[in-house]
């Protein structure tokens, strides 16, 4: 009888972690993992944590633009009559991306992050967003905003990169200090202050 019942104690053990394991499978087999890299290459403009910013904007977008295809094409937002440009948008207001690794070498930002969701629910998410016309106009605005903020983050780049080639003047003072106010926005004071004494040190 004691034989009888550790058998009976261990079956029903071992079905319990068997029914588990299936139980945990089920469940994680739901999420979907998407991981996309950035690298952003500096210029003499930028800092450790403009860079930084730039990498993390830019590989945030092209997660959640991988994300919305597979949206569009495995779940029932194929059918909300969005546009890919509104599913980034709606995404962008749900999930949110995890960094996996990053590097600086002072010249070039790289950036590693992955998103986890499960599509299902993502798109049960987007499906009320899409009703909900104040919240989603508070997501664009916030996009655009965020379009403005990158061009301006990386124009003085851009310009530097200009004046080298002869074609257009070089970063005014106005430039400089307009960059100053950004890197203090993000955090970065050393390369605020560095770049807001730029224009009277080059002119000594």
């Amino acid at each position: 009888m004691i034989t009888l019942a550790k058998y009976r104690k261990g079956f029903v053990l071992s079905m319990a972690l068997i029914f588990f394991f299936i139980m945990a499978n089920f469940i994680f087999a739901e999420a979907k993992v998407f991981v996309e890299e950035y690298i952003y290459q500096a210029s003499e403009a930028d800092s450790k944590i403009s860079s930084r910013v730039i990498a993390l904007e830019q590989v945030k977008r092209l997660l959640l633009e991988k994300l919305g295809t597979y949206l569009e094409s495995e779940t029932d937002v194929k059918n909300f009559h969005l546009t890919k440009d509104e599913i980034v948008i709606l995404t962008s207001g749900i999930v949110s991306a995890e960094i996996i690794d990053e590097s600086w070498d002072g010249k070039t930002y790289y950036l590693k992050a992955k998103i986890s969701a499960d599509p299902k629910d993502v798109a049960n998410s987007i499906d009320k967003l899409r009703q909900n016309h104040r919240k989603m106009k508070e997501l664009e605005e916030g996009r655009k905003k965020a379009d403005e903020l990158l061009k301006e983050a990386e124009r003085p780049k851009r310009e530097l990169e200009i004046a080298r080639g002869g074609k257009e003047r070089p970063l005014s003072a106005f430039d400089w200090c307009n960059r100053a106010y950004l890197l203090a926005l993000s955090g970065d004071q050393t390369g605020a202050v560095e770049a807001y004494t730029r224009p009277k040190s080059s002119e000594s």
